[in-house]
């Protein structure tokens, strides 16, 4: 899910995402790899490499796409009425699949906004990707949302609890529910659960962790090295 913030300017991020199941008939594990960098504007640049994983027998599990592109998260009504932190995040990437050689694209809108006092983020909007994202067969438009609620628990950092989902019957239709810890100004950690949605069925062997690690590297020519301000790094 694409989140509602971007790269400082002039600065990288690097995330890294694993998802794994070693439990049930399918067991598995897949890796995706972000690297970002801020252009100024509410706009990052993206390259990332998706869904490259194996299987319980070592063989190549996954979509395996490259993709590249861009997001941003456009500021409406600052002024008028900051605590809202109200948005538009869009974006768009070229996919490349690895695995045949095809091509095909992935763009969204999602409008974004905070709920006074709560600080709650709310994001919901309309995501359309080609199968070299969803899956073989499926280039459709999908219903994408999320929440995140800050928590003020003592003796941590930028601690959320986070909630993201994607309808339909693809490949990225999950409900993903975890925590997310701002552990350092250049430190990100994402812990969460993985349940398909695509049918009525919520077995427990569908089901996978998901963890990720991101890291924020010094702005180029800029100080300080790391930026404090930035809110929590992006999930995707």
């Amino acid at each position: 899910m694409p989140a509602a913030d971007t790269t400082a300017d002039r600065q990288f991020f690097l995330m890294h995402e694993s998802q794994l199941r070693l439990w049930g008939r399918s067991p598995y594990w897949s890796g995706t790899y972000f690297l970002t960098y801020g252009v100024g504007s509410h706009t990052e640049v993206a390259l990332t490499l998706f869904d490259v994983g194996v299987d319980r027998h070592g063989a190549l599990y996954g979509n395996t796409t490259l993709a590249a592109g861009f997001k941003s998260v456009l500021p409406f009504a600052r002024a008028s009425a900051p605590e809202l932190e109200l948005g538009l995040i869009t974006g768009a990437m070229a996919l490349s699949s690895l695995r045949d050689g095809s091509f095909g694209g992935w763009m969204y809108a999602i409008p974004t906004f905070r709920l006074p006092l709560l600080r709650t983020r709310i994001s919901a909007g309309v995501s359309y990707a080609s199968e070299q994202l969803y899956g073989q067969g499926y280039n459709q438009f999908s219903f994408a949302a999320s929440i995140e609620q800050p928590l003020p628990i003592p003796g941590t950092r930028g601690f959320s609890l986070v909630a993201e989902w994607f309808s339909g019957s693809h490949e990225l239709s999950n409900l993903i529910v975890g925590a997310t810890w701002h552990l350092h100004p250049a430190l990100i950690l994402v812990l969460g659960w993985k349940i398909p949605t695509r049918d009525q069925f919520f077995h427990l062997n569908e089901q996978a962790l998901v963890a990720e690690i991101g890291v924020y590297f010094p702005r180029i020519g800029r100080t300080p090295a790391y930026v404090s301000d930035h809110g929590p790094a992006p999930t995707h």
